[in-house]
């Protein structure tokens, strides 16, 4: 009886794997030729039409940056020349006052030197 169960097993085992098996070749099994083919042309243009996508809007991206960093360095530009100009004036406005000081002092000195002699 034992030997009876065994084969029970043995078979109902190998009818399972039959079935199994069966299922994963339907599922598994290789397309047609014609069929492959036009399934991989079709993922390969959605791939390259997703990465020209891609590419348009990382070039966009990368054009927007490019206009603020321009924008700016030319904001930075724009306000140290005014700073620059306005340092200059300050030096000249400085060395007017100090040459008009030497000037008025060089005057002074001739009246005194002057009114001595």
């Amino acid at each position: 009886m034992r030997e009876e169960s065994n084969w029970a097993e043995i078979i109902s085992a190998f009818a399972i794997g039959v079935g199994v098996g069966a299922v994963l070749g339907v599922l598994f099994a290789p397309k047609a030729g014609d069929e492959l083919r036009g399934e991989i042309y079709d993922n390969a243009r959605e791939g390259l039409n997703q990465a020209v996508s891609k590419g348009r809007e990382w070039a966009g991206r990368a054009q927007e940056l490019a206009e603020d960093t321009i924008d700016k360095a030319k904001n930075q530009a724009a306000s140290k020349g005014r700073e620059w100009a306005d340092r200059a004036e300050q030096v000249a406005k400085d060395t007017v006052k100090q040459v008009r000081g030497t000037v008025d002092s060089v005057k002074e000195g001739y009246r005194e030197a002057k009114s001595g002699s």
